[in-house]
């Protein structure tokens, strides 16, 4: 989706506004996703153009602790700055899949409080306890803990 951002630079209209939905092509290991939606402005000042952005776009993924499915938002906001010699060849859906992937967070959860599977049985931890017993691992730094008790 190109954005006609030969107005700013021609001085016909001093800010474009800008409020739509695309569909994002960025692949993410998701289960669904919505279409994107985009709300903003464009002005022209000097020889470029600037451009501020508020991108949303609601995902169902699995939780990276119990693997249930739970909904997030990519929600974030993009500040920069488009040259004018860029302008006729700007695009909008390029610059939006860009950012939403390097936006990507590198850890969903359910919830704060998700404990996950169990690491012997596979029980979903948020579910209930399991009846597997653990014993302590000896550790390198269990003479410095000794120290500071």
């Amino acid at each position: 989706m190109n954005l006609e951002l030969k107005n700013l630079t021609r001085g016909i209209i001093d800010v474009l506004e800008i409020d739509c939905f695309i569909d994002s092509d960025v692949s993410l290991d998701v289960i669904s996703k919505s279409k994107t939606y985009i709300t903003g402005k464009a002005h022209s000042k000097a020889d470029n153009i600037f451009i501020s952005l508020n991108i949303v776009l609601p995902i169902v993924v699995n939780c990276d602790r119990c693997l249930d499915e739970t909904s997030y938002e990519y929600n974030f906001v993009y500040d920069g700055e488009i040259l004018k010699e860029d302008i006729e060849k700007f695009n909008l859906k390029k610059l939006v899949d860009e950012e939403i992937f390097l936006n990507n967070p590198t850890k969903v959860l359910c919830s704060d409080e998700c404990k996950g599977l169990c690491m012997k049985c596979g029980i979903n931890l948020n579910m209930g306890k399991c009846k597997c017993e653990f014993e302590p691992v000896s550790s390198p730094f269990d003479v410095l803990d000794s120290i500071f008790k």
